[in-house]
């Protein structure tokens, strides 16, 4: 067949077969380990495969490397492109109920070690969960999507980020109560010396894009996007913020400047805003 020309009279042939055999109700009965990697008679193949993984993580099953690979393989079948975005859905509530499975709790012992642990492990919750958010934004005709929503909603907002947030300000307030700069990792103040200066030495170029509020997770997948898509290598590397952090002023520090006066004048400028 090729594909480009064939395609859409396939598909047409294929629906067509599938509504006079009854396909739908017929792959109702078979189990996901039979079906998963067939590749004929979709569309209603990919809709009981779906509602096959569906139903196993709402009912808690446990096979997640067996539900990842599935959804893996149907990526190169004809109808996947039909079907993205909900197997999207699922691939990244696997991710998230694994993650909720084999982290029972945040143990770490110590504020470096928390640190090292989010910017190493942690972070991919975040990340797949914005993920499950863009997927189900453009998922469409599953009510059970709805419920499985729910589930990740609440294991995200009821259990990692409070569980995350509560472990690290115990850490903190006995870590770096005293002393914030307690933390052995390269800092926001020094950004421009580590990063900056080095290349402009080189008499190299070097450009700085500034972004409010994006999340260590979005830098790691930019990173990957910029390894698969131009020469060279890029990399990421976690920074210790300010603290505590005036929203104004992140990005100015990770800068020298030479005009004081203009920082003078912008502090208070800053200052009669907060008064009036």
């Amino acid at each position: 067949m090729k594909h480009g020309a064939d395609s859409q009279r396939f598909t047409e042939l294929v629906e067509e077969l599938e509504h006079i055999l009854h396909l739908s109700a017929y792959l109702e009965g078979w189990e996901l380990n039979e079906i998963s990697d067939a590749d004929i008679f979709p569309p209603s193949l990919d809709k009981a495969i779906i509602t096959a993984l569906l139903n196993s993580l709402l009912t808690r099953a446990e096979n997640f490397d067996h539900y990842e690979e599935t959804i893996l393989a149907r990526r190169t079948k004809h109808f996947y492109p039909r079907y993205e975005a909900i197997y999207d859905c699922l691939y990244w509530a696997i991710h998230l109920l694994r993650f909720s499975k084999e982290q029972v709790g945040f143990t770490d012992s110590s504020a470096e070690s928390m640190f090292t642990s989010y910017s190493q492990e942690y972070y991919a919750v975040d990340h797949a969960y914005r993920k499950f958010c863009l997927a189900y934004d453009r998922a469409r005709g599953l009510d059970k999507l709805h419920r499985l929503s729910e589930e990740i909603e609440n294991l995200y907002c009821n259990w990692y980020l409070p569980e995350l947030a509560i472990r690290w300000s115990k850490l903190a307030e006995e870590d770096l109560a005293d002393n914030w700069l307690a933390l052995k990792f390269k800092r926001q103040q020094h950004f421009y010396n580590n990063c900056i200066e080095p290349v402009v030495k080189r008499k190299e170029r070097v450009f700085v894009i500034v972004s409010d509020a994006l999340r260590y997770e979005a830098g790691c997948e930019l990173t990957e996007l910029l390894n698969q898509n131009i020469r060279g290598l890029s990399t990421i590397e976690p920074m210790q913020g300010l603290c505590p952090l005036i929203r104004s002023w992140a990005w100015q520090c990770c800068f020298p400047t030479k005009n004081c006066s203009w920082l003078v004048l912008r502090l208070w400028w800053m200052v009669l805003a907060l008064l009036g």
